[in-house]
């Protein structure tokens, strides 16, 4: 439990420094936990769409007929990639899993293809708040090798700020503590619920 305790106390962080550091390409991060637990974070996000040094084709005249020519693809919105590497064997895919399993604001999902999916299943509920204002990780991607784990997530549009930053505002201003700052949380949120609803939808199939 206390090796648990260490690591989920890492991976946290890290997902904080990760989404952080998603809107300025690659950057690397050293976490040092406490008993010289170290964890090295990589996150990758690839751009919508790639450069290219391909020339520009010149305006056709207009006394021209132009040819028919099916559009390119526009590559779709990659979520996210976090390598996380320990200083011994890391923990298996599963047991990772487990340690998020009853974490606030983090839902595990395993079907959902990208972030549509989880966006088109956010406004088919009947909340206020359509975005999931939490993390995803998707589950299916994870991947444990050697020393590094490998997680993939995302997150809606607001994701998980706007509810931290309704919990720091009650401590801040009203000196509530946390529990009660939780409750008022999920009342507005209903965190808890949609978590539940989106491991139902994206739930492992047999």
């Amino acid at each position: 439990m206390k090796t648990h305790a260490v690591i989920i106390s890492a991976i946290l962080s890290a997902f904080i420094l990760a989404i952080l550091a998603c809107s300025s390409g690659n950057q690397e991060v050293t976490v040092v936990e406490p008993q010289k637990q170290q964890v090295l974070v990589t996150t990758e996000t690839q751009p919508s769409i790639m450069p290219t040094n391909a020339a520009i084709p010149a305006r056709p005249p207009t006394n021209t007929s132009t040819p028919n020519t099916p559009a390119a693809p526009v590559p779709a919105t990659s979520v996210p990639v976090m390598d996380i590497r320990f200083n011994a064997n890391a923990p298996t895919s599963d047991e990772i899993h487990e340690l998020f399993k009853n974490e606030f604001g983090i839902a595990i999902l395993w079907t959902a293809k990208g972030t549509k999916d989880v966006r088109d299943f956010a406004e088919s509920t009947k909340f206020n708040f359509k975005d999931t204002n939490m993390l995803h990780i998707h589950a299916n991607m994870t991947t444990s090798i050697g020393d590094t784990i490998q997680l993939m997530y995302s997150d809606d549009q607001t994701g998980l700020v706007i509810p931290e930053n309704y919990m720091l505002l009650q401590a801040m201003l009203f000196q509530r503590d946390y529990k009660d700052a939780l409750k008022r949380t999920e009342k507005l949120f209903n965190m808890d619920e949609k978590k539940k609803l989106l491991e139902e939808h994206f739930s492992k199939k047999d």
